[in-house]
């Protein structure tokens, strides 16, 4: 069965589309109806259908934007177009897109199936056409794709070649490239601006990108090829000594990326542009140097091409800063001072964005210092610390998707904060238990003899701690609170029983009826049998 999604912002027309049409006749099948762009393009990416039918203006991704993304999801797709607008520049816009089927409303029944039978007997046709060659030939392309593709994990991350075993030969039989003598670069090219939510944005501009490579690199290289991790393209250029450069190439690809701002708004892009060398041998040093370029971005800004320079570093982190900055957020820390949190974040943002000597890369490592210190310290701080692991996983995936010092300032002053209350309070709870069950024991046992270093043992603390955190809690230190339980349930016997006073002394903890009558004397400003006469 074809899958088949419709999708209009009318539900009527929607429900007029279903009814018209004899589906099982066609040998088709309504998957899902959408209201919006938007949840058109979660229906394509979820179904993967062989037929859309739109309207082409709707909320969201207005038609042509939606199909424009369906494309770049599902090349193979069919589109039918039904729109209450017969002006051609609409039609025009659409066979730009390969809509082969527009349909002006108000829909016609046999108009519809027409079109419908049209697209199912040309896939008809196009499944009969592909033999079994082309099965092997396809299957033989994804082969060579991910073969080609593991020099990327070899060479760069893992470093399994020695520098010996990268030469031109080599690499060609283990890989299956087609690298010849020549100049050798790699390139890194950096997508910002989609964060948590924005997946199906970012794979749209992926997308975007593979399909532009080959037009604007891959024609002018002797080799090419790509490698794509979460935003993030990795591109190995093998390029004629003559052109010496590949710059006015890099530039026209970032140009004709930048146009998609129109639909994508919040998208960076940077290329950073690694050094050229005459000897694969050397790849590795290009790689890093590229990756260092387009740390650079945080720095000199997105929306350009940065090329190599050689990197340099001021040692932010053996500095006078940042040794300031360390003891200054352990204290707030410890002091439990969110305030002074935001306080010393920003200082030291400030403080790296006035340095002339600093870099992208080092913006990138203090930030990640600063979380490595957060996390040392809530440790040694005895505070909850499940969480911390997750924080920090979260943390370095979500730094990538900014381009710039503010913006990663930013999330790492509101990633910080947000834990560090939340450790803040899930502490207070956690201490709060102790002290519940500290009280209870006192009620329990003030009758008799007991000290604080028993009850903090009850508590699970040591005395000094529990003693502190006794008083945050109650508002009364340990004695205070021994001394109140005895002194009220003493209080309620001179009340409400006839027992001596010596009796009661025992009774609420005393074994000195003398300290006794002092000691309540003191808290009630009377003796106990003034207070039993005066309240009995």
């Amino acid at each position: 069965m074809m899958k088949v999604v419709i999708a209009d912002d009318e539900k009527r027309v929607c429900d007029l589309i279903q009814f018209l049409v004899d589906w099982d006749a066609l040998g088709m099948e309504v998957v899902f109806v959408a209201y919006n762009g938007i949840q058109a393009l979660e229906a394509i990416e979820k179904y993967k259908p062989d037929v859309v039918i739109t309207d082409i203006r709707m909320p969201g991704y207005n038609g042509l934007e939606m199909i424009g993304r369906a494309r770049s999801l599902a090349p193979e797709i069919e589109i039918i177009i039904i729109s209450g607008y017969s002006r051609f520049e609409y039609a025009k816009e659409a066979i730009k897109f390969g809509v082969r089927e527009y349909l002006l409303k108000p829909i016609r029944q046999e108009e519809l199936t027409a079109a419908l039978k049209r697209i199912r007997d040309e896939y008809s046709q196009r499944q009969q056409r592909m033999s079994d060659d082309e099965k092997l030939r396809s299957f033989e392309q994804k082969d060579l794709a991910r073969t080609r593709s593991t020099l990327f994990e070899e060479v760069f991350f893992q470093k399994k070649l020695a520098r010996e075993e990268l030469t031109i030969e080599n690499l060609n039989n283990l890989y299956q490239y087609h690298l010849g003598h020549g100049l050798f670069q790699v390139v890194v090219l950096k997508i910002d601006g989609f964060h948590e939510g924005r997946g199906k944005d970012l794979d749209f501009a992926e997308e975007k990108v593979r399909q532009l490579l080959p037009e604007f690199l891959g024609k002018e290289c002797l080799e090419m090829e790509h490698y794509v991790e979460k935003g993030v393209f990795y591109v190995l250029l093998n390029f004629a000594r003559e052109k010496q450069s590949m710059r006015k190439y890099l530039k026209a690809l970032l140009a004709e990326l930048l146009l998609q701002k129109d639909i994508l708004k919040d998208m960076d892009i940077t290329i950073g542009a690694g050094e050229i060398f005459d000897e694969p041998r050397y790849l590795r040093e290009s790689f890093k140097s590229a990756l260092w370029s387009v740390e650079q971005r945080l720095i000199v800004g997105t929306h350009r091409v940065i090329e190599s320079e050689a990197q340099r570093t001021s040692h932010l982190a053996e500095s006078e800063l940042f040794h300031s900055f360390n003891k200054n957020f352990a204290q707030v820390l410890e002091c439990q001072d969110i305030d002074g949190v935001h306080r010393e974040i920003r200082g030291l943002r400030d403080a790296l964005l006035a340095s002339r000597e600093v870099t992208g890369h080092e913006i990138l490592q203090m930030s990640k210092e600063v979380m490595n210190l957060y996390s040392l310290t809530m440790t040694k701080g005895q505070f909850p610390t499940e969480q911390l692991e997750e924080l920090f996983e979260t943390f370095n995936q979500g730094i990538s998707s900014y381009g710039s010092v503010a913006e990663i300032f930013d999330y790492l002053e509101t990633m910080l904060c947000d834990s560090f209350a939340r450790m803040m309070e899930d502490k207070r709870l956690a201490d709060i238990k102790p002290i519940r069950e500290a009280k209870k024991y006192i009620q329990e046992n003030f009758a008799g003899p007991i000290t604080l270093e028993k009850v903090s043992e009850v508590a699970g603390f040591n005395p000094a701690y529990f003693s502190g955190l006794f008083k945050q809690e109650t508002g009364s230190t340990f004695t205070e609170y021994l001394l109140k339980m005895r002194m009220e349930e003493a209080k309620t016997l001179l009340k409400e029983t006839k027992l001596s006073v010596s009796s009661i002394c025992e009774q609420v903890g005393y074994s000195d009826t003398k300290h006794f009558t002092k000691t309540f004397t003191k808290y009630t400003s009377l003796k106990p049998n003034e207070y039993r006469k005066l309240y009995s």
